[in-house]
């Protein structure tokens, strides 16, 4: 179960080429908070500092699913899927990443197989002492589980 201020790991480093990938099982989404996170990859800030959100996975109560990473030398640039919530009870794999693609990089979001979202990022970073939460200790978590973190660089 996702439970706040829960640290999995620390990251020495998170090069400018990255997957974050898991299964994800909501059990519910009567939670009493308007953003419920799922996961968080910070220099250890909540928000205000490019590195912060690396990225990180809310849920919203009326927008659903809500990705928030630093792009493109912003902290903190976020895009909701209203459509794309987990069903309640089943495990959705999801895979957040940005990869070089010729000479640019791509950040992306896929939820149960389907790319929901594809961007540019013209400015990269590579973070250190990266801090890993399932969820941090600024939102409270998303009442189900995840499974299989993996983590590439």
């Amino acid at each position: 179960m996702l439970k706040r201020r829960t640290l999995l790991t620390t990251l020495p480093t998170l090069a400018k080429e990255w997957k974050v990938a898991f299964e994800f099982k909501p059990k519910s989404y009567n939670q009493r908070y308007t953003y419920a996170q799922v996961l968080q990859m910070t220099i250890g800030g909540k928000s205000g500092s490019v590195g912060d959100q690396t990225p990180s996975l809310m849920l919203h109560k009326r927008r659903g699913v809500y990705i928030v990473t630093a792009l493109n030398g912003k902290a903190k640039v976020g895009k909701f899927f209203r459509s794309m919530k987990p069903p309640v009870g089943k495990w959705t794999r999801i895979e957040i990443s940005q990869a070089k693609q010729d000479s640019r990089y791509l950040f992306s979001l896929t939820i149960g197989g389907k790319k929901v979202w594809s961007v540019a990022n013209s400015k990269p970073e590579e973070f250190s002492d990266v801090k890993v939460y399932a969820s941090s200790p600024w939102y409270g978590a998303q009442a189900g589980a995840i499974r299989g973190l993996q983590i590439e660089n």
